[in-house]
């Protein structure tokens, strides 16, 4: 499977690797896949939620999807790395999905 390399931050050179538990990755979009292999997407309901912790993000100079991601689903939201690759196509799999398909 080939995901474009803009997608993954690079970590020192080692073994691949499992995320500590409780990981989510951000996949874009304001969507994130659970170490479950399930999709984690913002409900209809959330949105003021979304618009406030967007807002916080901004004024902190975070990651929006980092912060929105942790308030919602009370997970650490974590970007794809060149040692988890192979950790996270595993959970999309499990999911029924494949990992470069979800990316945005």
């Amino acid at each position: 499977m080939q995901v474009p390399l803009f997608n993954i931050d690079h970590d020192a050179p080692g073994p691949p690797c499992v995320p500590y538990p409780g990981s989510i990755l951000i996949l874009g979009g304001f969507r994130w896949l659970g170490m479950d292999g399930q999709l984690r997407v913002v409900g209809p309901g959330d949105s003021a939620l979304v618009e406030a912790q967007k807002l916080t993000a901004a004024e902190y100079g975070e990651d929006p999807q980092e912060v929105v991601g942790a308030a919602l689903f009370r997970e650490d939201p974590v970007n794809l790395t060149s040692r988890t690759l192979a950790y996270w196509e595993a959970a999309a799999a499990r999911g029924g999905y494949v990992l470069s398909e979800l990316i945005v």
